[in-house]
């Protein structure tokens, strides 16, 4: 399911700024948004495959399906509360390798 669900978005070349739109990675008050516009889609696709398959179910589920946590509570069998934790920590994983982006190309 989620291989299919990546292939479905690697077609339509989502770019990072789409996908800040509906969830930022980054804490707005440390970072610029806008620092992470060079990040390709491939390079983005590469991490979130890179994550835990636990991170990685919920990321996308919430992410690309637009499931909220509870539907994907149901799906996975797992509490709300753990579909939110799940998210924030693939968010935070994220952020990390994105922060990794900016300071090689600075």
């Amino acid at each position: 399911m989620v291989n299919l669900n990546l292939e479905k978005h690697r077609q339509k070349e989502i770019w990072l700024t789409e996908i800040e739109e509906n969830m930022p990675l980054i804490d707005e008050e440390d970072n610029d948004p806008n620092d992470f516009q060079n990040v390709n889609y491939q390079d983005l696709i590469k991490y979130v495959q890179n994550l835990p398959t636990q991170y990685r179910q919920v990321f996308n589920l919430y992410v690309f399906e637009e499931y909220t946590h509870n539907e994907i509570a149901e799906s996975l069998k797992i509490s709300p509360g753990t579909s939110k934790s799940n998210l924030s920590r693939a968010r935070e994983i994220l952020r990390k390798e994105l922060m990794k982006i900016k300071r090689r190309a600075e």
